[in-house]
């Protein structure tokens, strides 16, 4: 999975989302290292995308910071269902 996903990413556009895939595939491979650098990258791209803020969480929790992880993933969360503002 990581070997298409490298190559997909030669052949068109770096888009946050094939970023984000390449990441996760990193992480179930035991790579948790690059996962974190391929999700930066794809926050570079798209600072709005739930899933690259989630992904980055994961390669946070596989590394053990604890601490980085959760801010990632309330960032995550925050991002894919905002609180209503009471006074809008």
């Amino acid at each position: 999975a990581v070997r298409l996903l490298e190559e997909r990413l030669k052949l068109g556009s770096e888009q946050a989302y094939s970023t984000v895939s390449l990441g996760l595939a990193c992480i179930a491979a035991g790579d948790a290292a690059r996962a974190e650098k391929l999700e930066r990258e794809a926050i570079e791209h798209d600072a709005e995308y739930p899933l690259a803020w989630f992904a980055l969480g994961r390669a946070l929790e596989a590394r053990g910071a604890d601490v980085r992880c959760e801010q990632a993933f309330r960032r995550a969360v925050g991002l894919a269902a905002p609180v209503p503002d009471p006074m809008a």
